[in-house]
């Protein structure tokens, strides 16, 4: 009977295809919000050290900041050794990046305002992953050689080295090759409103390559250079004026960040703790709320095709309502005849919880391909790298939750079929059955 019925009422297709959007559009979208996630959590961990930490002569520009912190943090490893695993200081200053070895007003319109990060890099690797960046680049031309790998801002002929991002390196036209593998930096104090520099201080950097972290954000706004370099080039004095910005610090289990940077900042007072997570805590808490507000919109189609079934099946409990008390009559148990009526609600949500979780999948392996169409079609595009920060759109699929959203489409066609079945035969005697028009 219930494979019958599957082929005579249309209406059950209906449910059929609700079940299968409502299900393929909730894979997709946890698919998309788990990839933006890991996506964010990965390109965080990539540049950015488990736990930030300055000291208060910081603020004051006094030399000696990085010994400060390095004198506090060596303490720490003496006391409480095996959470901190290793440490680098970082030192940050905005600048102006020009293509070539000298300024030209021709090519005045890919002058880009940046952040020059210095970084001692022996000691960098050790705490981010910063050397998993440079794989990342498609570009040939932007790739920086393996063989200057292991020491890519090693000075070459007296010429400091610079790593940019690669969409920074597209919008200057510089490479390895363009532009005589040249770009022009410059220091100082910005004027409010005005790109010019107040005591501007200029160097000339050699294009080692680049990186790509895969946010388009952070890849046109940032550059790395040695630590060194970047104090000859901020100051006239660099031996008087301040060393470093801040410490990077990579501890042992990177979940505990915010606890420990709590903890340093609660034992010394001079530091100023701030781990990745709470760095970062608005952008991964909203794509959590993101996710949950969706989900629950989305589940509504299923709950609406579960209703259709509850229609359908409670239809064919008023059709055959002579022949339950028929069956009734012979003996056949109640809870029997509800379970007939419950496996048709199974086999709708079956098929098209299964239908949907095939097109889900589908859909989100070649979600790339199916925004580019819709974007070439409707002449919009559709999660823009400008607005959205990734240039690839990153989705994660995992089988729990897959798992879930299948159980839970199933869960409610079979709630759907049993209440009406359950509802009508328990109430009604098989007398009253067999005497029903």
């Amino acid at each position: 009977m219930t494979f019958r019925y599957l082929r005579t009422r249309r209406v059950a297709l209906v449910a059929i295809f609700a079940i299968a959007l409502g299900v393929m559009a909730m894979i997709v979208t946890t698919a998309l919000m788990d990839g933006v996630q890991r996506f964010l959590r990965d390109h965080f961990k990539g540049t950015n050290a488990d736990i930030r930490v300055e000291h208060a002569s910081a603020r004051s520009g006094l030399v000696g900041h990085w010994a400060k912190i390095e004198d506090v943090l060596e303490q720490e490893l003496e006391e409480n050794g095996g959470e901190i695993v290793a440490m680098s200081p970082r030192m940050i200053t905005p600048a102006l990046a020009l293509p070539g070895d000298r300024p030209r007003p021709e090519l005045e319109d890919r002058t880009r305002g940046i952040l020059l990060v210095g970084i001692d890099f022996d000691l960098e690797r050790e705490v981010t992953p910063f050397g998993e960046l440079f794989t990342r680049v498609v570009e040939d031309g932007l790739r920086v050689p393996a063989a200057q790998r292991g020491d890519p801002l090693k000075s070459v002929g007296g010429v400091p080295s610079i790593i940019l991002g690669d969409t920074l390196a597209n919008e200057l036209g510089v490479s390895r090759a363009l532009e005589g593998g040249m770009v022009t930096l410059l220091t100082g104090d910005f004027e409010e409103g005005e790109r010019e520099l107040g005591d501007r201080r200029s160097g000339v950097f050699r294009v080692v390559g680049c990186f790509s972290t895969g946010r388009a954000d952070y890849d046109k706004m940032f550059a790395y250079v040695d630590r060194g370099a970047l104090r000859r080039l901020r100051f006239a004095d660099p031996e008087r004026n301040l060393d470093a910005n801040a410490a990077h610090l990579r501890i042992a289990d990177s979940e505990r960040a915010s606890a420990l940077a709590w903890d340093l900042a609660g034992r010394h007072p001079g530091l100023e703790c701030r781990s990745w997570q709470d760095v970062n805590r608005a952008e991964l808490l909203s794509i959590q709320d993101q996710k949950k507000i969706i989900l629950v919109i989305l589940f509504s189609t299923v709950i609406i095709a579960s209703a259709a079934i509850l229609g359908i099946v409670y239809s064919m409990v008023v059709e055959k309502t002579k022949d339950i008390g028929i069956l009734r009559s012979m003996g056949l148990g109640r809870h029997r005849l509800v379970f007939v009526f419950t496996m048709y609600g199974l086999a709708l949500g079956v098929i098209g919880a299964s239908l949907g979780v095939f097109l889900g999948l589908q859909l989100t392996h070649g979600l790339d391909g199916v925004v580019g169409f819709l974007s070439d079609v409707t002449g919009m595009r559709i999660l823009d790298p400008d607005v959205y920060r990734f240039k690839s759109i990153p989705v994660h699929v995992e089988v729990p939750t897959v798992l879930v959203i299948f159980g839970a489409a199933l869960g409610m066609s079979v709630v759907a079929a049993w209440v009406p079945a359950w509802l009508r035969i328990r109430r009604w005697s098989p007398v009253r059955c067999l005497r029903e028009e």
